[in-house]
């Protein structure tokens, strides 16, 4: 007896509902015809008709529907008439249509080998989402060794993916007005839930390991400086402040716990030490960036780069260490001045130049020669921005 393990998928079809389609036939029609049946129809990819799945899918999937082979000299003919045709009637209540999209195999492993390619790929789409970029699911594995529990549900679903008039999620439904329908599925709902709960354990736990490195925790001061002042413009009663060492603290756990994946990119940024230091020498007046673009200039006429990656490979390279120790012994001398301006920032200060923190490099000199080594760990130094605009300008 053939073992068979079951992997049941339901998705949802449903009937995106706009109210203006009723404004526009008037108050009294009748809701039946406006939430009637809508139609799920052919479309184009080029000059040839849409296809929910590959040909090699194809060839396996469609003989049973056919009653062809794929050797068979009306196979093309057939399985083009059958795709130019192919739709399906979605009912407009709130239930719409159920397709079952799953698998079944014919062994335990390889159903886990399937549902390994599933989670797989089911992340791979909504951090693509999560970036503003379209990401097509493959369904490598699953096709070669699952197969459909019910074949025209699953090809109704797979075509579903690709038809430009549904939406593969709710969210998604408003995009376009050319979008009449989206697709609803309880395991994507858990899979984008599993996807976000790693996503705040792991940055929670970077979170937790940053905030026991003052040095660490003032560059990403720098480097969330924006995200703080738009949060703080959009919650005027529930404001960031970055006046004390316990607030810093709680600044970046509520960027954590509101931005995960940000958080995570970057304080993970192999390079966000370097760009710390940019921040702070454009904070300090000592560098500038253009309004409204990336471009950074040293002085009034030296571009240093377009965006602040190249701004750092500038500052790293030896022939511009003068420019690069002058930066920093500048903004050395700045901060040394405004630790004298009032005893409140005094504490600010201190927090960084804590003698018994191993990070902190504050008291030491700035080292002569090539602004590669100096570049090495730009933010040895670093102050957190102060409330009022960064590094305090001296009067």
């Amino acid at each position: 007896m053939q073992t068979r393990i079951e992997v049941s998928n339901p998705v949802w079809v449903r009937v995106k509902k706009n109210p203006a389609d009723k404004a526009r036939l008037g108050e009294n029609v009748d809701e039946e015809v406006i939430w009637g049946k809508y139609k799920i129809g052919s479309g184009l990819r080029g000059k040839s008709a849409l296809k929910g799945v590959t040909v090699e899918e194809e060839q396996k999937y469609l003989p049973s529907i056919l009653g062809l082979t794929p050797k068979s000299e009306n196979w093309n003919k057939a399985s083009n008439n059958y795709w130019a045709n192919f739709g399906m009637d979605v009912p407009a209540d709130d239930e719409g249509y159920k397709m079952e999209a799953g698998l079944w195999y014919e062994s335990e492993e390889d159903a886990k080998l399937g549902e390994a390619e599933a989670r797989a790929e089911a992340k791979k789409v909504i951090d693509a989402r999560a970036r503003g970029v379209n990401y097509v699911e493959k369904f490598t594995v699953r096709s070669q060794l699952g197969t459909p529990i019910d074949l025209d549900d699953y090809l109704m679903w797979r075509y579903c993916l690709v038809y430009s008039g549904v939406a593969n999620v709710p969210e998604d439904a408003d995009k376009s007005p050319r979008i009449k329908f989206y697709l609803y599925s309880k395991t994507r709902d858990i899979a984008v839930k599993t996807v976000a709960l790693e996503s705040r354990k792991k940055a929670f736990s970077k979170y937790l390991e940053v905030i026991n490195n003052p040095s660490t925790k003032n560059a990403l001061l720098y480097l969330f400086k924006k995200d703080i002042e738009a949060h703080n413009k959009n919650n005027p009663t529930d404001q960031i402040s970055v006046s004390t060492p316990v607030e810093k603290d709680l600044a970046l756990e509520t960027l954590a716990i509101n931005s995960p994946d940000r958080f995570l990119a970057v304080t993970t940024d192999p390079m966000m030490l370097k760009r710390a230091f940019i921040e702070r020498a454009i904070d300090a007046g000592e560098l500038r960036r253009l309004n409204n673009t990336d471009i950074i200039y040293y002085g009034d006429n030296t571009k240093i780069g377009n965006n602040t990656l190249e701004a750092i490979n500038f500052l790293s390279e030896a022939a511009n260490s003068e420019i690069m120790n002058t930066i920093k012994a500048r903004i050395q001398i700045r901060e040394d001045e405004a630790g004298h301006v009032t005893p409140a920032l005094q504490e600010v200060i201190d927090v960084t130049n804590d003698p018994t923190d191993v990070n902190s490099k504050f008291q030491q000199p700035i080292p002569d020669g090539s602004g590669v080594d100096d570049l090495d760990d730009p933010t040895e130094d670093i102050k957190p921005p102060t409330e009022t605009g960064g590094i305090a300008e001296v009067d």
